[in-house]
């Protein structure tokens, strides 16, 4: 037994000598092999870890070696973490920002909000994320605005970000607003995957609206939430019947449309 366990031990300590490695790549598949749950693993690579999130040349590896720091949740790295925002690289600074919302999500918000103007990547799939979970409809205008900055696959995947930030509030003053987005992109975009979640979304919003409707004790939320959710159900059948080619079809088979 104690052989097999100096085995592991010398394993354990030739992958940990591998991360000052010349090459980025060994470096980077070193972090990648290595169980950081171990916690003999951690404590003896700690100081690389923090020398490899700030200078190692390679951006893929300081955001791993980052990505693995923030997973420690530990209050006394948030400075290191801000500084870190400011690295040149989209993968890094999402890293970063994503270790600081693990510590601090209060403080994360304004950081991701000076940043997503101009964010792309990484960085703008963090900022996503941390948009999503934080259930505020003051984010909303940040999916709206990235939609047509984005092409193909990424425009979709923004709509489903947005579907997903829109379920989370259930209600929101701006319904109209967001109705005419999807209903634009939905009738509009020229790409198919868009013109799919777009109607995915419209479905998924109505549903929430109904089952709010179903469990809402007070008579007027009712009928707010029901007629909201008729509205929807309206577009939809718009949307579909002005649309009734092959497309349309397959659109509404992949995106499992059954809500009408």
């Amino acid at each position: 037994m104690s052989s097999i366990q100096n085995q592991a031990d010398t394993i354990r300590y030739t992958l940990l000598r591998a991360l000052n490695d010349a090459e980025d790549d060994i470096r980077l598949k070193t972090l990648n092999w290595i169980d950081w749950k171990i916690e003999n693993s951690y404590q003896r690579a700690e100081v690389d870890l923090i020398k490899l999130s700030q200078n190692d040349p390679s951006p893929a590896v300081r955001a791993k070696a980052i990505e693995i720091l923030g997973s420690r949740k530990r209050p006394e790295w948030l400075n290191h973490f801000k500084q870190l925002c400011k690295d040149s690289s989209y993968q890094v600074n999402g890293e970063a920002l994503w270790a600081i919302y693990q510590i601090a999500p209060a403080e994360a918000y304004p950081l991701a909000t000076s940043q997503a103007p101009e964010a792309k990547g990484h960085l703008s799939r963090k900022i996503s994320e941390i948009y999503i979970a934080s259930a505020n409809p003051e984010y909303i205008p940040f999916f709206i605005q990235k939609s047509p900055r984005v092409f193909g696959r990424q425009r979709a995947e923004c709509i489903h970000d947005l579907t997903k930030l829109l379920v989370k509030i259930n209600l929101d003053s701006n319904y109209q607003q967001n109705l005419d987005f999807y209903r634009d992109k939905a009738n509009n975009d020229h790409y198919p995957e868009v013109r799919k979640a777009a109607l995915k979304g419209l479905g998924m919003i109505r549903k929430q609206y109904q089952t709010a409707a179903e469990q809402s004790k007070n008579s007027d939320i009712k009928k707010m939430l029901t007629d909201n959710a008729n509205i929807i159900r309206e577009y939809m059948g718009f949307i579909i019947s002005a649309r009734p080619d092959e497309w349309t079809t397959d659109v509404l088979e992949s995106a499992e449309i059954n809500y009408l």
